[in-house]
């Protein structure tokens, strides 16, 4: 078996036909789909994927109780038999040559892992993901210095983006971090690229991203999605400290965008209509997760927000909250970050 295609499905019975219809719909066959039923509670998508197992012989299921996207995929990968793996999320599509791209590419320069772009519509534009290395790039492990500064740039982490060879996908065991809710393709892109002695890199856009106004990043602050964020993060930084071939510029890239993203999320706790009294409770427990106390992270953290609002930040949270300070002396910090901490400030200052 050539491809094996994963699929981890939960409650998404109105957009699951049309992703598994993309896949059916390639011109190259050699490939099987896994559908892992990752508990669902729509009573109807567990439903559907049994219908496309009885109609199609490619097509297997997986019922499984709620594990998790990241679970979901490990134990599809598992399962296994194709010699590369691709992703697909449940409520996003295929182009209709995409597999005959990928093989087409993969035939000629046999990588280890393949990386190509996605699409995504929103209401107002079309976005598309980064195109960081030339058209038909490879890059070996001499270049994983690039791959690293790519990767704390947020540029190629999405999975669903890549065919991974079996070999280098089943080396690295996911259920040590099963309890990840968030920011799992982050944790997978580095522990792949760890791996893999060769990446090629397409500029072919194959992927269609459905914009999900309902998605995790959209949604209300959760303690359990932002201890997954910072542990993920944490955990790339502690990489980028010890990987031979990565540098200080992408030490600090990551440490940005991970400020960015976990900024994002203290703009929530914020603006989130719940008493003062659990907010406090909140930033305490962002300041005991153990990437605050990194040297770098605390410097950008001073670097961004400066002195000034020190003492009615420690009013305001008992003394406990001393790293956002400030934000409007920035000059490169993200605008919608420094809106979050606006609303903050103007609200309980």
């Amino acid at each position: 078996m050539r491809y094996s295609i994963l699929i981890p499905v939960y409650n998404s019975a109105a957009y699951l036909p049309a992703c598994v219809d993309s896949v059916l719909a390639q011109e190259i066959s050699d490939f099987e789909v896994i559908l892992v039923d990752d508990g669902s509670t729509d009573g109807k998508s567990g439903g559907i994927c049994d219908a496309y197992a009885q109609k199609d012989s490619r097509v297997r299921v997986i019922h499984q109780n709620n594990q998790g996207a990241l679970m979901a995929r490990y134990n599809a990968m598992q399962a296994a038999i194709g010699d590369y793996f691709c992703f697909l999320d449940s409520d996003d599509w295929w182009e209709q040559d995409a597999l005959s791209v990928i093989d087409k590419a993969i035939t000629t320069h046999e990588p280890d892992m393949l990386i190509f772009r996605y699409r995504c519509k929103t209401k107002f534009r079309t976005l598309y993901s980064a195109a960081p290395f030339p058209h038909e790039t490879v890059l070996s492990a001499a270049d994983k210095k690039d791959l690293l500064q790519a990767i704390a740039g947020e540029q190629i982490n999405a999975y669903p983006i890549k065919a991974v060879k079996r070999e280098i996908a089943a080396s690295v065991d996911l259920s040590h971090y099963s309890h990840l809710t968030v920011s799992e393709d982050l944790l997978q892109t580095v522990l792949w690229f760890d791996r893999a002695d060769s990446v090629l890199f397409l500029h072919d856009v194959l992927y269609n991203y459905r914009d999900n106004e309902n998605g995790i990043t959209r949604a209300p602050f959760s303690k359990k999605h932002f201890t997954s964020l910072v542990t993920v993060e944490h955990f790339v930084y502690r990489y980028l400290q010890s990987a031979p071939h990565a540098t200080e510029k992408a030490l600090q890239s990551h440490v940005q965008v991970a400020l960015s993203k976990i900024s994002r999320d203290i703009g929530r706790i914020a603006c989130a209509r719940i008493p003062f009294k659990e907010k406090e409770e909140l930033f305490s427990f962002v300041l005991t997760l153990p990437y605050f106390k990194e040297e770098l992270f605390e410097k950008k953290l001073y670097a961004a927000f400066g002195y000034n609002t020190k003492k009615r930040f420690d009013h305001l949270l008992n003394r406990r909250y001393k790293q956002l300070i400030l934000w409007e002396k920035t000059v490169d910090f993200p605008q919608k970050c420094k809106s979050a901490l606006k609303a903050f400030l103007l609200r309980f200052c």
